[in-house]
């Protein structure tokens, strides 16, 4: 596969499956009305997908057109005006949030050993929260009732700090007892990426529509 068709054909498999991946268990976190839970659980499975992605590509920048991509697929409920406005747009931003925050801490030297230091995990599950917390500031001058600054002082260190944490033990535990399998699955994808990618971009796309 040529690194054109890699920058292509690559973040939007490993997307559309992030965006699946969004449609049915993000949706369903979301319909447990725990406040931040589908953020909390959402991230560790993103950040698979950004690792596979990042893994067959090498390329830091499909890192972030990967998130690209599953935003996308969560702002296809656009298409239908009964949806709130904010609870589409949120997920969506977080989701790129979380993409900046991977690209930054993998574009350290001596990345491929960040996932197995528990210090750069809890940095980038700090790191994707800052950045969604000052990123959605805008979003408090059109949805006033959502604004996160507005929420009590407790909410907002628990988010920050506590939930990071929580979150970086998640991952650290992941990844020290599940290996992501790289050079078969890679060259089987590459075999048949048109048809696996078209494939799971419209189901991802029909189940967020459906959902």
């Amino acid at each position: 596969m040529t690194d054109k068709k890699q920058l292509v054909w690559i973040p939007l498999f490993w997307g559309s499956l992030w965006g699946l991946a969004e449609a049915t268990v993000g949706n369903l976190l979301h319909w447990t009305l725990i406040p931040r839970i589908a953020g909390f659980v959402m991230f560790p499975i993103g950040l698979v997908f950004m690792v596979m992605a990042f893994n067959h590509s090498g390329k830091l920048s499909t890192i972030f057109l990967t998130a690209l991509v599953a935003a996308n697929i969560k702002m296809v409920d656009l298409f239908f005006p009964a949806h709130n406005l904010f609870a589409v747009i949120n997920p969506a931003i977080a989701i790129l949030c979380e993409s900046v925050a991977v690209m930054l801490v993998f574009s350290i030297k001596g990345f491929k050993q960040t996932l197995s230091r528990f210090g750069f995990i809890w940095g980038m599950a700090f790191v994707w929260r800052l950045v969604y917390g000052f990123g959605t500031l805008s979003l408090g001058f059109i949805f006033p009732a959502h604004s996160f600054f507005q929420q009590a002082n407790v909410h907002i260190i628990r988010f920050f700090l506590i939930d990071s944490f929580a979150n970086a033990i998640l991952i650290y535990v992941f990844y020290h007892t599940i290996t992501l399998p790289v050079s078969g699955l890679s060259q089987h994808i590459r075999r048949h990426t048109t048809i696996y990618t078209i494939g799971v971009l419209i189901t991802a796309v029909v189940v967020e529509l459906l959902v």
